[in-house]
């Protein structure tokens, strides 16, 4: 099959990417920056310069390769980046998303689309912290969780008045080793490698340790992109989630059980959010039902790959 993926070279962006490629699709990649990044070793894949900002530029890329399926993960995802540049972000996550789902109705009607939304959309509709189901009220908290909300909002009436075949997701937390150190997870997997290695005094600093979020292998979650785009009724909506949800605290503690290092854990202000939603975990029932997807990779395995990622375990796991 011939795909493009938008946000390709990005952290769950690549791993879709090579999960494609092993199955022998022919991938092409939408990249603003028109550099491979983390994909520099997969032979065959191609690297499109574009930007899903730039109409134009989508469509004459979807003209040039036209594509049978279309994974359209590019975002800006960071929140916090969102309180400072709300215009960039709806220019990238909503716009970009309208770009592509014009370009593919004039160039390519019949491919099928992935849009990828996020847990975020939920928002304050998870304080109670009971699962959410798709059918949950979307009550985003903060700039990017408000442009994933209305990105799919778009898409689904695409796939209501166009008759595109397009089928959303929205993923709950996710870590793997590609994941930058901004984010929670990884940036604690730094700091514990960073103290094993005499880089840093064993404190790790932190910002708010109460949320309880879901925190999922990235692998699982590529996987239920590749099994929402086959199998997924257009104008759905899946939840991509285990239903497990645990404090961003006693990921912190594991991460810290498993490494065998100690530390102090220090509360840092600019590292607390102005915003958190207490809980986002959400109802899996739907995904499994429909698509035959779950997330299966144990939590220990997640861990493990992504303190080895940053040297914070003394045995060498295969990343």
């Amino acid at each position: 099959m011939r795909c493009l993926v938008t946000g390709g070279t990005g952290f769950a962006g690549s791993s879709l990417v090579e999960s494609l490629h092993r199955r022998g699709d022919q991938v092409a990649v939408l990249s603003r920056s028109g550099e491979p990044g983390p994909l520099a070793g997969v032979a065959g894949v191609r690297i499109v310069q574009g930007d899903v900002a730039d109409a134009g530029g989508v469509e004459a890329a979807i003209r040039a390769w036209a594509p049978e399926a279309i994974y359209h993960l590019a975002a800006r995802t960071f929140v916090p980046d969102g309180q400072a540049d709300r215009s960039g972000f709806l220019e990238t996550n909503f716009l970009g998303t309208v770009n592509v789902l014009a370009a593919t109705a004039a160039v390519v009607p019949g491919c099928r689309v992935l849009v990828v939304g996020s847990a975020g959309e939920y928002g304050a509709s998870g304080g109670g912290g009971e699962p959410l189901g798709e059918d949950a009220p979307l009550r985003p908290m903060e700039p990017y969780s408000a442009s994933k909300a209305a990105a799919e909002l778009w898409a689904l009436q695409e796939a209501a008045s166009s008759r595109l075949h397009v089928v959303c997701v929205r993923p709950f937390g996710h870590v793997g080793p590609r994941q930058a150190p901004r984010f929670a997870a990884p940036a604690f997997a730094r700091q514990i490698g960073r103290i094993r290695a005499g880089e840093q005094p064993p404190v790790v600093e932190v910002g708010n340790l109460e949320p309880v979020r879901e925190f999922n292998d990235v692998e699982d979650i590529v996987a239920g992109h590749l099994a929402a785009l086959e199998k997924g009724r257009p104008g759905r909506v899946y939840n991509l989630c285990s239903g497990r949800g645990m404090s961003v605290r006693e990921l912190l503690l594991a991460l810290l059980e498993r490494s065998g290092v100690e530390a102090e854990i220090r509360v840092c202000p600019e590292r607390v959010r102005p915003a958190d939603v207490p809980a986002l975990v959400g109802d899996p029932s739907r995904s499994r039902e429909e698509l035959g997807w779950e997330a299966g990779t144990p939590l220990e395995a997640t861990l493990d790959c992504l303190l080895a990622r940053w040297g914070a375990l003394e045995r060498r796991l295969k990343i």
